[in-house]
């Protein structure tokens, strides 16, 4: 049984129950790999927005090095609205750190 979820604003202001829109854009699996179901500029729901967006700068930090800066237009480029990188770019740069120092520590307990 899924619990009660209070309809919350989305980026557009209208009410959505949010819990029901994180499964509807979570990365999902295919058999070519994982996919996002939903167009970037379309996502509402901040868990998701942040864990793809830190998925791109992951993709554009390892194309031009680590060293890059990596700006507003970056994100817009790859199809985020600019009130998407306002209000989730710097805590999905938090997501990303996380998950490389996570990544970063496993690797080290696995060559020990």
């Amino acid at each position: 049984m899924r619990a009660i979820a209070y309809p919350e604003p989305g980026l557009g202001g209208s009410a959505v129950d949010m819990q029901a829109m994180r499964a509807l854009e979570a990365r999902t699996a295919t058999d070519d790999g994982y996919i996002w179901p939903a167009l970037r500029a379309d996502m509402v729901t901040s868990p998701n927005i942040r864990e793809r967006m830190a998925e791109d700068l992951g993709k554009l930090l390892n194309d031009r090095g680590a060293d890059a800066v990596i700006t507003t237009e970056d994100y817009l480029r790859l199809g985020w609205t600019r009130e998407q990188v306002t209000l989730h770019a710097a805590r999905a740069a938090d997501l990303y750190d996380m998950q490389r120092s996570r990544s970063a520590r496993a690797a080290q307990r696995g060559a020990a």
